[in-house]
């Protein structure tokens, strides 16, 4: 029930009695049973005893608890998700092994919470709707209670109808033999119709991670056609390759991965990737004066996230899917709910840091919720930081002049898209 019901439940109840607002606000504050100290802080009722040994005036430590406040809010203070209206959820290639390992959590609620109810639909190829439906089976097993509809398509104006959020998993991997160029341009294609479908059909709000690789280039192929949808609104993954490091950090240093902040991905999800460590704390300290291991960063951490997935591939025979999905499902949901520490994000370069304007490239972003992200500004960049980002902007833009001709034009919402690079090397100190 949610609290205007409730402040309602207690006005009728005490009909003929002229209640103060502090009177209705305690007989409120009265009805929820607080477990622990975010609860009690969430009712204004924390105790000295729950900040006991805690600096709760630390900034780092006060926006632990904000942060952590904001995710258990909406469960603690809304007793019935019915009241709520239903998130549409559009998940493409959605037979594949990635999003058999999202679909399931998202019905269970990691993604928007356990009191938000969800609608699904789920995209797929006429081939493979037979597999989907077996999926949907499952799905249907599963009595989900914040699963209120299905629905299955192969047409996409129907998957994106109405959508709040997507997940842009499906996409042609290269095939033995074939040229990169050619697979970038399939890929085009397929991205090309989503973006000019959710362009029409999905709510203005919408939010669009693109998982399908190369993912920061189809999700500019994306967004240059949905020219009525902000640019900002369409991301590319690259959280996968943030938490790939950030394990591999915590092993090296033997923390935990929460301990980590200040850490970044830069450039393309690809093997040009840059895993900056440059600026990373742990517990509060820099990461290299913990670490003490020159070698190891530029000789083992760098190459190992950068090589992460044929490492898997190779072990496995199969590429990554549940720690895809598991990327996917965080970095939505940071988008949606916040986040107090640094993430990585494809997003559309507006030009920071020297980066060409209208390549989707990942930075460092906090995520302040309700789908909005700022840019981490003005970090103090190293010679070899701004070399290895370089070769990974060259990338991009070599990947963008692939598929320049299946762009609709190179004008970007009013913002004309830089044609050739203008990496500024001044602004690195390089000149």
């Amino acid at each position: 029930m949610s609290a205007i019901k409730r402040v309602a439940q207690i006005a009728s109840s005490t009909a003929g009695k002229k209640l103060t607002l502090q009177e209705i606000g305690a007989q409120l504050d009265s009805s929820f049973r607080p477990k622990n100290a975010i609860q009690r802080m969430l009712l204004g009722k924390e105790t000295p005893e729950d900040f006991k040994g805690i600096n709760i005036k630390d900034p780092r430590v006060l926006s632990r608890y904000l942060s952590e406040a904001a995710i258990q809010g909406p469960d603690f203070l809304i007793v019935n998700s019915v009241e709520l209206q239903p998130a549409t959820i559009t998940v493409t290639g959605a037979a594949g092994a990635i999003a058999y390992s999202l679909l399931f959590r998202l019905a269970s609620g990691e993604m928007l919470g356990k009191n938000q109810p969800i609608n699904l639909r789920l995209l797929e190829r006429t081939e493979a709707m037979q597999a989907l439906q077996g999926v949907v089976m499952e799905l249907q097993d599963g009595a989900f209670p914040l699963l209120k509809n299905i629905v299955v398509t192969d047409d996409a104006d129907e998957a994106f109808k109405d959508a709040d959020y997507t997940f842009l998993v499906g996409a042609k991997p290269r095939s033995k033999g074939q040229e990169r160029g050619d697979m970038l341009k399939e890929n085009a294609a397929i991205f090309k119709e989503q973006g000019r479908s959710i362009d029409r059909v999905a709510k203005s709000s919408v939010l669009s991670v693109v998982v399908g690789n190369p993912a920061n280039t189809n999700a500019m192929i994306a967004s240059y056609n949905a020219p009525n949808t902000p640019r900002t609104s369409f991301t590319a993954m690259t959280r996968l390759d943030h938490d790939r490091a950030l394990a591999q950090i915590s092993k090296k240093v033997n923390c935990q991965v929460e301990d980590i902040d200040r850490f970044a991905i830069w450039g393309n999800h690809s093997s040009t990737q840059y895993p900056d460590l440059s600026h990373a704390t742990i517990r509060g300290k820099w990461a290299w004066d913990l670490i003490k291991d020159e070698d190891w960063i530029y000789n083992k951490f760098i190459p190992r996230v950068q090589q992460r997935g044929a490492e898997i591939i190779n072990a496995r025979g199969k590429s990554s899917a549940a720690s895809a999905a598991d990327a996917a499902l965080r970095h939505m949901r940071d988008w949606v709910l916040g986040s107090n520490k640094w993430v990585s994000m494809g997003v559309c370069s507006e030009g920071w840091y020297g980066i060409t304007r209208g390549v989707w490239t990942s930075v460092p972003v906090q995520c302040f919720g309700d789908g909005k992200f700022g840019v981490i500004r003005d970090i103090p960049m190293s010679k070899e930081s701004a070399s290895r980002i370089n070769k990974s902007i060259d990338e991009l833009l070599q990947e963008k002049s692939m598929v320049k001709d299946l762009l609709p034009n190179q004008t970007l919402r009013g913002v004309e898209v830089d044609v050739d690079k203008v990496y500024n090397k001044k602004w690195f100190g390089l000149l």
